[in-house]
């Protein structure tokens, strides 16, 4: 290893030990948890003291030899910051995280994507919330964006997303990393939710699981041996398309798969407008069938026949320890809960944890938190080696 790859190493490590530990950090206990020289650490931490990527923190405890008490140091939780924000077809979510994901702000805003440049539109977004909190540019290090698509990772473009047709085929990925000067990662919803699950939520502890987002479309985030599974060609988990009933579920649109056509909400709402000649919204359908409503509570529960048939069929091939359900639909968790569960027990010979999500939308930004503070430390480092300037917007 070259002497500077050696130092840019070094400088890695400290910032991660003091990322990970609970508490203030000596010089002398950071020389001797890294096996570094005490020299090498000093001259290391007065770069980051420097940059305002550490901050002396108090002093500790003489030695019981006596002498001079040490001066603590811990990692500055505000030097930098990571965005996850998620886009839907009304809405855009962003959360910015401290580098530590202990200080998250939440915005959000609506936006008509028929009517506006959709990047011309997340990029004020943005701007507009790094101004609000005196955000440098300097200091955003990344950001993992959510959206309800195939992402192609080759073309760095959204591929396929039928509720945000506008999106697709957008330069995402490279127009928002010129623009910030930052790391972007752009994943489906249910890979972000999967992993924000892992990380607030049902599935912490679990290595192999299941995320499934139903909404206007149906698909799912797995977890396997601790890892996002990958299809051949990214479009693993597309359980919209999977067919429970050839006569009773036809596929009438091409964007759309056959479970999609009967158990999203949108799907939901249209066979309550043919079968009542009523306009109400999946939320409205939920509330009435829940106050009594008997046909609009049956129209629910035939879709749990659909949806648990699918789901036991995947836990048969899959063995997930956890089935997490989320998205719009886990409103009508209380009505289609049990039916769902009743019809896995009949089919799969190893029922996993079935329970619906409580994380709601902020889910998605979580999980897309994660993946920009993933290599973090190399981010600050490269920050640290390339630039003159401090990345604290008031150093």
């Amino acid at each position: 290893m070259r002497p500077s790859n050696i130092r840019h190493e070094n400088i890695r490590q400290i910032i991660e030990l003091c990322r990970a530990v609970a508490e203030p950090l000596s010089r002398a206990e950071i020389s001797r948890r890294l096996s570094l020289s005490a020299p090498s650490v000093s001259a290391i931490v007065s770069i980051l003291l420097d940059k305002g990527i550490l901050h002396e923190a108090e002093t500790g405890p003489s030695s019981r030899l006596g002498g001079r008490k040490p001066i603590l140091l811990e990692l500055t939780q505000d030097c930098a910051y990571v965005m996850g924000i998620h886009i839907d077809s009304r809405t855009i979510s962003l959360v910015v995280s401290d580098v530590s994901a202990e200080r998250m702000l939440t915005h959000r805003t609506t936006y008509d994507r028929r009517q506006v440049d959709c990047l011309s539109f997340l990029k004020e977004f943005i701007h507009r919330v790094m101004n609000d909190h005196g955000i440098a540019p300097q200091a955003l290090l990344a950001m993992g964006i959510a959206v309800p698509g195939v992402f192609d990772p080759k073309d760095q473009v959204i591929k396929l997303a039928p509720n945000i047709k506008q999106w697709e085929d957008i330069p995402l990925v490279a127009e928002l990393a010129a623009e910030f000067q930052c790391d972007v990662f752009v994943e489906n919803v249910v890979n972000t939710a999967v992993v924000g699950e892992r990380w607030k939520g049902h599935i912490r502890g679990h290595s192999n699981a299941m995320y499934i987002k139903i909404d206007q479309g149906i698909r799912a985030g797995i977890l396997i041996d601790g890892r996002l599974y990958k299809g051949a060609t990214h479009m693993e988990g597309e359980m919209g398309f999977v067919v429970t009933d050839w006569e009773g579920v036809a596929r009438e649109k091409a964007d759309y798969g056959a479970l999609e056509s009967v158990c999203s909400t949108l799907a939901i709402a249209e066979r309550v407008q043919r079968k009542l000649q009523r306009t109400m919204d999946f939320p409205e359908i939920v509330d009435q069938a829940l106050a009594g409503q008997s046909e609009l509570r049956n129209i629910l529960l035939e879709t749990a026949f659909h949806i648990g048939l699918t789901i036991a069929n995947i836990v048969t091939v899959l063995n997930p320890e956890i089935i997490v359900i989320g998205g719009e639909y886990s409103q009508a968790a209380p009505i289609v809960g049990d039916s769902i569960r009743k019809i896995m027990q009949r089919v799969v010979p190893h029922m996993p944890e079935f329970v619906f999500s409580d994380l709601g939308e902020s889910v998605f930004c979580m999980g897309a938190i994660i993946m920009a503070l993933d290599g973090i430390e190399d981010k600050l480092v490269s920050r640290i080696v390339l630039s003159k300037d401090p990345l604290l917007a008031n150093a």
